[in-house]
């Protein structure tokens, strides 16, 4: 990661304190450390040196109050968004190409002299015998449906994963007054003692 062989670095709180790896530019934080000093060294390995970076934690409802420790911690207010749905999430993948097709588009419609490349012909033989309607499913289809699979994937584990991270603390909450409601053994039994002997 720091010979920027790797984009990407999967770690554990070992790694937030000492690392100095230069022009991290974003730090994602899968859930709220315990430590409000943790979670400083952690968003400290971006924006070093004066530059920019980003820190993103994903926070379950059980997490709020951790939340506002650490912003009055840190004396910041962090903003907060809610996780879009996978519905969302692919309309604006689609909004994001189509406008960045707009201008492909009307170059397209609108000039006589717009050149294709001679390997357009197989191209074009390719699709010949298609109507619009199978001709625009076919390219949505070569577009999108792979990455929209990743999403639906990425987003229904993120899901679980936070909703496990909140079923947690309720497990050991009741764990602790099953604990608690069980009889206790006395010391002073009554009846007479069993003497043991040792020899």
């Amino acid at each position: 990661f720091k010979s920027r062989r790797a984009d990407v670095m999967v770690c554990t709180d070992v790694a937030s304190r000492g690392l100095d790896v230069a022009d991290v530019t974003h730090v994602i934080n899968m859930g709220l450390p315990r430590k409000t000093d943790s979670y400083v060294h952690r968003i400290g390995r971006t924006g070093r040196a004066g530059q920019t970076g980003k820190a993103i934690s994903f926070v379950t409802p059980t997490e709020t109050r951790n939340l506002k420790i650490i912003e009055r911690t840190i004396k910041h207010r962090i903003e907060t968004y809610d996780v879009p749905s996978p519905k969302k999430t692919k309309e604006g993948i689609v909004s994001t190409e189509l406008l960045r097709m707009q201008g492909l588009k009307e170059a397209i419609s609108s000039r006589d002299d717009f050149k294709l490349d001679e390997s357009f012909a197989v191209y074009q033989d390719f699709l010949k015998d298609m109507d619009k309607a199978k001709l625009l499913k076919l390219m949505f289809s070569y577009q999108f449906n792979s990455d929209f699979r990743q999403i639906d994937e990425s987003l229904t584990n993120l899901k679980n994963s936070m909703s496990a991270k909140e079923e947690s603390p309720r497990r050991s909450e009741r764990n602790r007054r099953s604990r608690s409601d069980r009889p206790r053994r006395s010391r002073n039994n009554s009846g007479p003692r069993r003497r043991r002997n040792f020899r």
